[in-house]
């Protein structure tokens, strides 16, 4: 009986769809008839590619929670390498960055595994912080000596002297540094300066900076940045 409704049921919609078909064949024309169809398959064809699309995006975000929520893409600290810009590897070992010959160096000596890890618990937010204020602020003068061939490196952000505390700030969370002047800027305001020298970048702030994979966004910034790595490894 059942069957029986559903042939009924199927045999109605037949007869109603030849109905308007030839309706519309006697008002409309075969031409017109073709246009319409051709409307409406087109209409079926978007509508169907639109849901695929969203099912398709569904699927998508779907697997990227999965990927997201896997402890294989969470930020791991205690990797074994680091990149920068796709080329420079960093080890967990903490290398400087070029040869530092530490008998010429004064007041100044390699890090432990204790001053590395330190360096390393440091929040990301509070280093990006400190770039952007370099990328402001600051620059890394590179002065090369035509006598001895010796290059002389450093990074210095100067600021108005109000703001001191924010550089000795700097210098608390690091744990090295040092504050320079003050001194008369060309608009005559007294200007302070926070100054890391050649080996705290080699084996500090620059390995610091390519552990987070933290970057210089202003041009003039990353070229400096580029040819002090470079004169630091070419020693």
């Amino acid at each position: 009986k059942i069957e029986l409704n559903f042939n009924l049921i199927i045999y109605i919609i037949s007869i109603s769809f030849v109905s308007k078909l030839a309706n519309s064949w006697l008002y409309q024309g075969p031409s017109r008839i073709i246009e319409n169809l051709g409307l409406k398959i087109n209409r079926l064809a978007k509508a169907i590619l639109n849901n695929c699309n969203i099912i398709l995006k569904y699927f998508s975000m779907f697997f990227k929670i999965l990927n997201f929520s896997s402890p294989t893409h969470k930020r791991n600290l205690s990797r074994s390498s680091h990149s920068r810009m796709g080329t420079r590897k960093l080890e967990i070992n903490w290398p400087s960055i070029g040869k530092i010959n530490w008998s010429k160096v004064r007041n100044e000596v390699p890090l432990t595994n204790d001053d590395i890890e330190y360096l390393k618990s440091i929040p990301y937010d509070w280093l990006a912080r400190l770039v952007g204020i370099i990328d402001g602020d600051g620059y890394i003068s590179i002065l090369k000596s035509d006598s001895r061939g010796y290059v002389s490196i450093s990074l210095k952000i100067g600021l108005i002297y109000k703001d001191l505390p924010m550089l000795e700030s700097f210098i608390e969370t690091l744990k090295f540094g040092r504050i320079a002047g003050p001194y008369k800027n060309i608009k005559g305001q007294d200007t302070v300066y926070l100054i890391f020298n050649k080996t705290e970048l080699q084996q500090a702030l620059f390995p610091l900076l390519i552990y987070n994979k933290i970057y210089f966004l202003t041009n003039e910034r990353r070229i400096q940045y580029e040819k002090a790595l470079y004169y630091m490894e070419s020693g």
